[in-house]
Order: structure tokens, then sequence, then C-alpha cells
């Protein structure tokens, strides 16, 4: 599946005038990922965190082990075939 880039808007009408634009997959993707991030935003308060960190953290949970390390070597962190 490929990421939904939505722009959100000062209020609320806007928002979800954007929302209706998508597709039924798409919108379920959008409404997620804006709910994952009030939860960041919630925790992040109560933590004393950053949000934005808080928030790739949450979605990192969502990933299984094997989908992290596939990132994890695509961004070079870890370069496959190589013993330290």
């Amino acid at each position: 599946m490929g990421t939904v880039g939505v722009v959100v808007s000062e209020t609320m009408d806007s928002l979800d005038e954007e929302l209706a634009r998508l597709s039924p997959e798409h919108r379920a993707q959008a409404e997620g990922l804006l709910a994952l991030r009030a939860q960041a935003a919630a925790l992040a308060v109560e933590l004393g965190l950053d949000a934005g960190d808080v928030f790739h953290q949450l979605q990192q949970l969502a990933r299984t082990p094997a989908e992290r390390l596939r990132i994890g070597l695509a961004h070079g962190r870890l370069r496959a075939g190589r013993a330290d």
C-alpha cells in the first residue's frame, strides 16, 4: 500500500473537505495517521517529549521486525553482508 499525503488545514471543515476527496482506502489510512498523531501529541505532553519523535516511534511499533530491518538496511544504517 502506498502512502497518503494530506495537507492538514487550519480548520476542521477544510480538513473534512480534504479527506472527502480521497478514496475510501486512502481516507481510512489518513484518518488512522491523524489519530496516531493525536495519540503521539498526548503522550508527548505527558512524557515531556517531542510529538514528532513519539509519532515516529508509534509508527515503528506497527511494523514487523522484518520490515524494520528492511527499512534500516535501505537507509544504510546496517550494511548487508558486513560483519563487525
